[in-house]
């Protein structure tokens, strides 16, 4: 005798079919029989159509895994059996318990989803109990209940998953039963993102790891692909890297969001990774689930179930930051702003917030109040709206953003000179607006502000501008911003652009109290050009102490007219001897007439 497991759909509506014909004689006979021991005339026909109980099973999908791979658990209520003599009922209250053996545990991410009208539906990721109370499935209809499960325990044979019996309006309808092999001659397949949250247009690196286990055998070619899911793309660069034999991966453009990756052989015991970078453009939970592993021969593929991994990106409706800090005391700090409507379908207006800048004594916004501040189009587009105004305690209002838009906005910030080195924390209030006619209150934004004695360090182009084929002298200014310590081992490096390979004039060592200076002209090698470069080691300063470095470098003839950024790398040394210290780059344009 089959199993309920074993009985195809229609296997099941024939013999209810057949059972329901069956019943509906024996009933009108008996009620025939009935009327005439009354002694009456025999009763109307009166159109009773029993009904059939809903069918209740379930599949894992595939039913054999490689250890540490994921497969889907799908249960199905398939009400459906209606024909002419047997119809089916609506239904409420559904509701079962599914225990799940204790080697299979509930995937992360679960990917729990079911669209049995009205259910809830409870499966915790890393838990073992999958539970649906309160569905609703109408006549002549079916509905699914899907979880994404694991295993890595490798069995004699099949873990046998016996659920607990499905209940509704219309009483109780059974168990579903159904079998998983956790194979050890299989790979086993996962991967993860790392780190597993970012900000948004932040950058994960997504890792797949292909396992053949100790009893497995040497592992022929395999493949899988994976469908990055909406709002995910590859990163550009994509930094695709494999520790893996074979062809590797192959992708598309870098806005392209489907992977394939074929791996050569591995043996048994051994393992192998393919990395890439991934990036977002929207907020929110994205859950990531492959296609099946194949491996094998062209002609014997075998699956090894999938791998499934999640990103989070909360959803910020405002950002703050102090982009070029650390700061030195009496120096300057922007503070950038980034508000991101969350809606894809209504526009944020009224958007508002404050930001108190008392945290840090004497710290003062200038040149405020900004009006236009928001504009989702950038510098130079259409108006934007909204006004930032303040001097130490800011605030902003009257923001608008369409559907999904966002703006970027600073302000220059004035820090006194007699504050205090140390990281201050710096809070917004909550963001508030109204979207879709509905008031919002978003997220506070946090940013930490690093006032240290780092050197200040500028660059300028003291010919400026200049022709092509003519020189420019280049300044160096630093300054030990510390009272009380003297700056030593300091260095930095710049790289120039090809239209400035030589220079006619050079600095005399040493430099800034002991410094070395180093200059080194383009050089070319073949088809490969290593540009000029300038850099300044050992270098030293007193408490308070500025120094300056020049050099005249030489203009190729023939350059091209046009704007030629050039910035350092940032500049080091030690405060006091002892303490490492990092100021900004320093950078100036160069132009070309």
């Amino acid at each position: 005798m089959k199993r309920l497991d074993e009985i195809t759909a229609s296997e099941l509506r024939t013999e209810t079919r057949i059972r329901g014909s069956i019943e509906t004689a024996r009933v009108a006979c008996l009620l025939g029989m009935a009327s005439l021991m009354l002694g009456g005339a025999a009763a109307p026909a009166v159109a009773q159509v029993p009904t059939t109980p809903p069918t209740f099973y379930k599949v894992f999908s595939p039913d054999a895994i490689g250890p540490g791979s994921t497969t889907r658990l799908i249960f199905t209520i398939d009400n459906t059996n209606a024909t002419n003599a047997i119809t089916t009922s609506p239904l409420s209250d559904l509701a079962f318990t599914d225990v799940l053996p204790s080697e299979i545990t509930i995937a992360t991410p679960a990917s729990a989803t079911t669209d049995c009208a009205g259910a809830l539906l409870t499966a915790p990721e890393g838990g073992g109990t999958i539970t649906m109370t309160d569905g609703r499935l109408g006549a002549d209809s079916l509905c699914t209940v899907e979880v994404n499960v694991t295993s890595d325990v490798i069995g004699e044979g099949p873990y046998t998953n016996v659920s607990g019996d499905l209940t509704s309006s219309a009483g109780n309808h059974g168990d579903a039963e159904a079998d998983l092999t956790v194979d050890g001659d299989r790979p086993g397949f996962s991967k993860a993102f790392s780190p597993s949250s970012i900000p948004l247009l932040g950058t994960s690196t997504l890792t797949f790891t292909i396992d053949n286990p100790v009893a497995g055998s040497l592992l022929g070619i395999f493949a899988f692909s994976d469908v990055l899911p909406p709002g995910m793309t590859l990163a550009d660069p994509s930094n695709a890297t494999t520790t893996c034999s074979g062809s590797g991966f192959s992708l598309g453009e870098p806005e392209s969001r489907t992977i394939f990756f074929t791996g050569g052989s591995l043996s048994a015991g051994s393992s192998c990774t393919a990395s890439i970078d991934v990036t977002t453009d929207t907020g929110g939970t994205f859950e990531n689930v492959s296609s099946e592993l194949e491996f094998g021969s062209s002609s014997t593929d075998t699956s090894s179930g999938f791998a499934t991994a999640a990103l989070e990106v909360p959803i910020e409706f405002l950002n703050k930051a102090f982009v070029n800090d650390p700061v030195p005391p009496g120096g300057q700090v922007d503070l950038r702003f980034t508000i991101v409507n969350p809606s894809r379908t209504d526009a944020a207006t009224g958007i508002a917030f404050d930001d108190d800048l008392t945290f840090l004594t004497d710290l003062t916004a200038v040149g405020l109040p900004l009006t236009e501040a928001c504009d989702p189009d950038g510098p130079g587009g259409s108006p934007g709206t909204g006004t930032l105004s303040g001097t130490t305690f800011l605030s902003f209002s009257g923001g608008s953003l369409p559907p999904e838009g966002s703006c970027t906005f600073s302000v220059p910030l004035s820090v006194d000179p007699d504050s205090n080195p140390d990281t201050y924390i710096n809070t917004t209030s909550a963001v508030t607006a109204t979207i879709g006619g509905d008031a919002v209150t978003g997220n506070v934004a946090t940013d930490e502000l690093t006032v240290s004695f780092v050197p200040t360090f500028t660059k300028e182009f003291l010919d400026n501008p200049v022709g092509a084929g003519g020189t420019t002298t280049l300044r160096f200014t630093i300054t030990n911003t510390s009272p009380g310590d003297s700056l030593d081992d300091i260095a930095f490096t710049d790289v120039f652009d090809e239209v400035l390979p030589t220079a006619s004039v050079v600095p005399s060592n040493p430099v800034c109290n002991g410094g070395t200076a180093v200059f080194t002209p383009l050089i070319s090698s073949g088809s490969t050009n290593n540009p000029a470069r300038f850099a300044v080691i050992g270098a030293s300063l007193d408490p308070s102490e500025s120094c300056t470095i020049e050099l005249t470098l030489d203009v190729v003839a023939g350059a091209a007219d046009g704007t030629y950024p050039n910035a350092t790398s940032t500049i080091t040394g030690l405060l006091g001897g002892e303490e490492p210290v990092e100021g900004l780059p320093a950078s100036d344009d160069l132009v070309i007439v």
